[in-house]
């Protein structure tokens, strides 16, 4: 990863790289070192407009080492409540889990270093419902059902296209990331 550039284009993809994806380029357990530089003098830090963030990987030692680690979480880990008002909690279900290890080839000479990151999360792809008859709470949208539904039928009907559901459908995002060195 040396050398790349990972900048948002002017706020049409997410702040931080693979932001689009919904995904982390490289896994936090593998970074060691982050530095920072709103405004450095030296001029052989440029090119770039408000900060750089400079991430640098783990690398093996002379003694081995590793780490393992599982994150879960579900709806029933989310509030329902904000300032005493109910909110809508959407279905949500997420599991990362990884390792790193590290350690002497040649000791006082060559290293390793290895880390292995899996996530998998589905949750709903958004969360409002379109207006119509019943349709009630704070995530009702302005956009009734019923122009949805014929935007969708004419797409079908004219260019064989199937939209698929607007409204309560799930997202699976699924991420996989490794790094040796």
């Amino acid at each position: 990863m040396d050398g790349s550039i990972f900048n948002n284009p002017f706020g049409l993809d997410a702040a931080t790289p693979g932001g689009q994806s919904n995904a982390q380029p490289v896994s936090l357990d593998a970074i060691d070192q982050i530095q920072v530089s709103i405004a450095p003098y030296d001029v052989t830090q440029s090119g770039f407009t408000g900060a750089s963030v400079n991430a640098v990987t783990k690398s093996g030692t002379n003694s081995y080492q590793g780490t393992a680690f599982t994150f879960y979480r579900n709806q029933d880990l989310t509030g329902g409540r904000v300032s005493g008002n109910d909110i809508f909690v959407p279905d949500l279900t997420q599991l990362q889990s990884g390792f790193s290890v590290g350690g002497p080839i040649i000791e006082n000479k060559l290293f390793f270093f290895a880390n292995f990151e899996i996530e998998r999360r589905e949750d709903l792809g958004t969360n409002f419902i379109a207006a119509g008859p019943g349709a009630s709470g704070d995530n009702v949208s302005r956009v009734l059902a019923s122009d949805l539904d014929a935007v969708s039928n004419i797409l079908q009907s004219r260019f064989g296209y199937n939209t698929g559901d607007y409204q309560k459908y799930n997202r699976d995002t699924d991420s996989n990331k490794g790094l040796f060195k």
